[in-house]
């Protein structure tokens, strides 16, 4: 367990956007609870396969997800927004 105020900035935590490439495709992501995903709009629910394999990545780091029929290459290219860094601890 970490305090909020000191997870760093570049890692995907709970209500963080993300742009993952995905597979070498770029796509801007959303980390949510389940009540609030929605794939199309690219809010994953945590409890997602793809949700719960980036929580915890930092900017940079690259990893293989396996899904039944294959594997999947992710990236994470950038976190565009971390509620830790911008204070917004309520959420």
């Amino acid at each position: 367990v970490v305090d909020p105020r000191q997870v760093p900035q570049d890692v995907v935590t709970m209500n963080s956007r993300a742009v993952l490439e995905l597979d070498g495709d770029d796509r801007e992501v959303a980390l949510v609870y389940p009540d609030d995903a929605d794939d199309h709009a690219g809010r994953l629910s945590v409890c997602s396969g793809i949700g719960t394999a980036i929580l915890g990545y930092r900017e940079g780091d690259a990893f293989d997800w396996r899904i039944s029929d294959r594997t999947r290459r992710i990236r994470i290219g950038k976190v565009l927004y971390q509620p830790e860094a911008a204070g917004d601890f309520h959420l």
